[in-house]
């Protein structure tokens, strides 16, 4: 396995170099095994700076891809959870009324 950052390869002998391993030590935010392992496929057979320009550019397109994607889907779950607390509003103000309908049938009688 190739890391183009050579302070990984220094921490990191290559018998124990695994995408998994790399992402701990990296520490990046973000950084899924996906995306990693994505990079290195990419990599695999390309050595060179233009090659590591082009990985590292690949890579962080993803991971603006995956924050754009997580900033939807908490915006979407915030807007489910909104719709989600009107209608137990609405319920809650129907089984409330029905209730006063009932006491007011029951001292009717």
């Amino acid at each position: 396995m190739y890391f183009e950052n050579s302070q990984l390869r220094s921490q990191c002998p290559p018998a124990e170099a695994t995408p998994k391993s790399a992402m701990r030590m990296m520490g990046v935010k973000g950084l899924t095994l996906y995306h990693l392992k994505s990079h290195l496929r990419g990599n695999a057979y390309c050595r060179g700076p233009e090659c590591s320009d082009r990985g590292t550019e690949r890579l962080h397109e993803q991971l603006e891809v995956q924050r754009h994607l997580q900033l939807r889907i908490e915006s979407h779950g915030k807007y489910l959870q909104a719709i989600l607390e009107k209608a137990q509003r609405a319920l809650a103000s129907q089984s409330y009324h029905k209730d006063l309908k009932l006491q007011e049938q029951s001292l009717q009688i």
